[in-house]
C-alpha cells in the first residue's frame, strides 16, 4: 500500500507520481504481518522551456556560417541538425554552416526536453556570372541579355561597366557607343546578403561603322529589256527601293525590266545593324537606240 502525504494513492508494486510531497510504502506478506518504510519527500523539478532566437537572416553564404543561439542559461544543451545530434554541439550558440533545420534539446539537473521552435536555414550561392551580346553599330542601342542564374543567390545587385566609360545597374543593359571599335564589357553581381560572394564577368562587345554611301554608275536600259543591278557584298540584308520594276528586291541582285526611268535606293544592313543606302539611276531607252552593257557590278 502507497502513501502520499499519509493519504492511500495505490496498491501496484510500482508507483507513477508528477505530484511531490512525501511517499511511504506498506508492505504486508501472507501471514498478514505488515512492515512500513520510512518516508521519502519527492520534489518536482520542471522541464526546461526555451526557444532558439530568430536570426537576423535565415540563410547562410556559401562558405560561411550563421550563428543561432538558445535560450541561455540551462544546464546543458545539444543541437540537432535535421533531427540528428551534432557532435560537440553543447552550447546554447552554434555556427550552422549547412542547409537544413536545426533544432536543440535543452537540459536542467535531471530532465531534457526540446525547444519550442526550430530554424530553417538555406545556402546563398556565389552567382556564377553569365551574359550575352553581339556585335553592334555605333549611334544604335546595344542590348545586353544577363543570364546570370540567381536561383539561389538572395537579391543581387547589379554594376554593368559598358567599356567605353558609362555604366548601368538594371538587371538587363542598354547602351550607345559613339565610336566603333572593342569594347571589354563586365557585368558585377553583388549579392545583397553575401557581399564577400561578389563576382563578376567579362567579354569583348564589337562596334562597328556603316560604310559610306555610293552612288553607284548609272545604267542603261533597254525598255521592258531584263537588266541586272547588283549591290555591294558587305550585307546581312538588302532592300531595294522602289519595288516597281525590278524582281526579288530583297536579294542582292535584281533585275530590272520595265520601260520609266527610275533612281532607285539599296539599303544593305550588315549583322551587326549598320545600315548603308546605295543609290543607282537606270536610264531608258528603246530598242536600238544605245549600246546596253549586260551586267554591272560596282567596285565594291
Amino acid at each position: 500500500q502507497w502513501y502520499h502525504n499519509g493519504n492511500k494513492i495505490g496498491k501496484d508494486s510500482a508507483l507513477i507520481t508528477k505530484l511531490s510531497g512525501t511517499y511511504s510504502l506498506e508492505v504486508t506478506n501472507s501471514f498478514g504481518c505488515v512492515n512500513k518504510s520510512g518516508e521519502s519527500t519527492v520534489s518536482l523539478i520542471p522541464q526546461p522551456t526555451g526557444i532558439i532566437e530568430t536570426p537576423t537572416v535565415n540563410t547562410i553564404c556559401e562558405n560561411g556560417y550563421n550563428s543561432i543561439a538558445a535560450t541561455p542559461g540551462l544546464t546543458g544543451y545539444q543541437w540537432l541538425f535535421n533531427g540528428k545530434p551534432i557532435p560537440g554541439a553543447n552550447n546554447y550558440i552554434i555556427r550552422a554552416t549547412q542547409e537544413g533545420k536545426y533544432t536543440v534539446l535543452l537540459k536542467n539537473e535531471i530532465c531534457v526536453q526540446p525547444a519550442s521552435n526550430a530554424i530553417d536555414l538555406t545556402i546563398l550561392k556565389k552567382p556564377v556570372v553569365k551574359f550575352a551580346a553581339a556585335g553592334f553599330c555605333i549611334d544604335q542601342v546595344a542590348t545586353f541579355i544577363n543570364q546570370t542564374d540567381t536561383s539561389k543567390t538572395g537579391p543581387i545587385q547589379w554594376q554593368w561597366q559598358f567599356g567605353d566609360g558609362t555604366t548601368g545597374n538594371s538587371y538587363q543593359a542598354k547602351n550607345i557607343y559613339r565610336k566603333p571599335g572593342k569594347y571589354n564589357a563586365i557585368l558585377t553581381a553583388i549579392p545583397s546578403a553575401c557581399i564577400d560572394l561578389t563576382s563578376s564577368s567579362a567579354g569583348f562587345v564589337q562596334i562597328d561603322a556603316p560604310e559610306k554611301a555610293t552612288r553607284y554608275a548609272s545604267l542603261n536600259a533597254v525598255a521592258n529589256t531584263s537588266l541586272p543591278l547588283t549591290a555591294r557584298s558587305f550585307r546581312k540584308t538588302y532592300a531595294w527601293s522602289p519595288t516597281i520594276g525590278i524582281s526579288n528586291s530583297n536579294n542582292r541582285t535584281v533585275y530590272y525590266n520595265g520601260n520609266k526611268e527610275t533612281d532607285y535606293l539599296v539599303k544593305i544592313t550588315t549583322a551587326s545593324g549598320c545600315v548603308t543606302v546605295d543609290s543607282i539611276l537606270v536610264r531608258v531607252f528603246k530598242t536600238g537606240d544605245i549600246f546596253v552593257a549586260k551586267a554591272f557590278t560596282p567596285n565594291a
